[in-house]
């Protein structure tokens, strides 16, 4: 349910229903043997902008970190009471930015579990979400009553502009 690049282009991460995040080398189309698990459906995976980290949040409520050479979980899950649709660098330092199901977006700092930051985007806004290499803004897809595609401001909590209104659900979005 997620795909992604690395930095270096040179590497995609393949997350599904079937619980697993795997990891492939594009130069040969062959998966590298690591299969990182949750334990329910994964529906994000983004690396961090360096490439040696993998983000990963699911259906089972948690946002894991993974070493990318190893494939090695990288601390404890952090936990959410809802599934994580999104999961990706945070605006500083070593933050993670998550997106629950319900559109409440948390800053994280991963290595204490501290949550540094809350605020929540309007219900029909959580059908995906994107961010930004450096973790800043976060383009949010949802479907309703003033669905569509908006920018938010992470360390603000606030929308950039007004919505991009589109006709129906738009389950996915990307920078």
């Amino acid at each position: 349910t997620a795909v992604a690049f690395s930095p270096d282009g040179r590497t995609i991460l393949t997350a599904g229903e079937d619980q697993t995040l795997r990891v492939w080398d594009l130069a040969d189309s062959e998966p590298s043997g690591m299969i990182l698990r949750h334990d329910d459906q994964v529906w994000a995976a983004e690396f961090r902008p360096d490439g040696r980290t993998v983000l990963t949040g699911s259906e089972d409520g948690t946002a894991r970190r993974w070493e990318a050479a190893t494939g090695r979980q990288s601390g404890g899950p952090l936990r959410h009471p809802l599934p994580v649709r999104f999961a990706g660098p945070g605006p500083a330092g070593g933050e993670i930015v998550t997106v629950t199901l319900d559109g409440t977006v948390r800053r994280w700092m991963p290595d204490t579990g501290k949550v540094l930051h809350t605020f929540r985007m309007p219900p029909d806004v959580h059908g995906g979400a994107a961010g930004t290499r450096d973790g800043t803004v976060l383009l949010a897809s949802g479907w309703g009553e003033g669905g569509g595609v908006r920018l938010w401001r992470v360390d603000a909590g606030r929308p950039i502009g007004g919505p991009f209104l589109h006709p129906g659900r738009v389950r996915a979005a990307a920078f």
